[in-house]
């Protein structure tokens, strides 16, 4: 794991905008190593939740669902990912639960 994994502040989003910025891009990081090194392609928020990344029993600190969801969406919102999902079974807010994402580049596929 990267060194950032054993900050605590990194599993809290800062309010700062540059410094959240700068932590979406390592949780993006993050995240794109874990599922190449799986081999996967979609992640539910579930398997991220319970995965090695979202949490660090050293210093007993654990990626709130809501911040995983946040940053799904800005992973979404930035083109690094997409929902695979529209919304959660019997859920009337829409919330998605699943994420396509795009740890290879489309030229990549293409080769």
């Amino acid at each position: 794991m990267p060194v950032f994994h054993s900050w605590p502040q990194f599993y809290t989003l800062q309010k700062n905008v540059d410094t959240r910025e700068r932590q979406m891009d390592m949780w993006k990081q993050l995240i794109f190593d874990f599922a190449k090194s799986q081999q996967l392609y979609t992640l539910t928020f579930n398997q991220l939740h319970s995965s090695p990344i979202c949490q660090n029993k050293e210093i007993n600190r654990r990626l709130p669902m809501d911040s995983i969801k946040q940053i799904a969406a800005w992973m979404v919102q930035n083109k690094y990912a997409d929902y695979t999902t529209r919304q959660v079974e019997g859920d009337d807010k829409g919330e998605h639960d699943k994420i396509f994402v795009y740890w290879r580049s489309l030229q990549d596929v293409a080769q």
